[in-house]
């Protein structure tokens, strides 16, 4: 029987543990990283917290509305590298592995 459990959310995420007949469990969560950039702290907080939460084979989709390189912005101003820093830190402390933005919505 497939099933779908709410494990928690906010104002800018949705977690859930999704059992689809007799495979393994897997974590979804959908996130949309805190606009403000003197808030950021916020979503990798959040990624560090929910990363600890469990150990389900995890997917996270959404937009975390930062760049783990400098590259990976196009245009405009240069991306603070302090931001880079601390989003890729919080990355880190969750093991989390990011397809990037080459297959985002964008390209397909």
């Amino acid at each position: 029987m497939d099933q779908v459990e709410l494990l928690g959310f906010s104002q800018n995420h949705i977690d859930v543990k999704v059992t689809m007949g007799e495979d393994d469990p897997w974590r979804l969560t959908g996130l949309y990283g805190e606009p403000n950039r003197a808030l950021r702290w916020r979503t990798w907080d959040l990624l560090r917290n929910l990363a600890r939460d469990s150990n389900l084979p995890w997917c996270i989709i959404g937009d975390v509305n930062n760049v783990v390189d400098a590259s990976d912005k196009n245009g405009g101003s240069q991306y603070p590298s302090s931001l880079i820093e601390g989003f890729n830190e919080a990355l880190l402390d969750g093991w989390t592995l990011l397809i990037g933005w080459k297959y985002d919505w964008t390209e397909l």
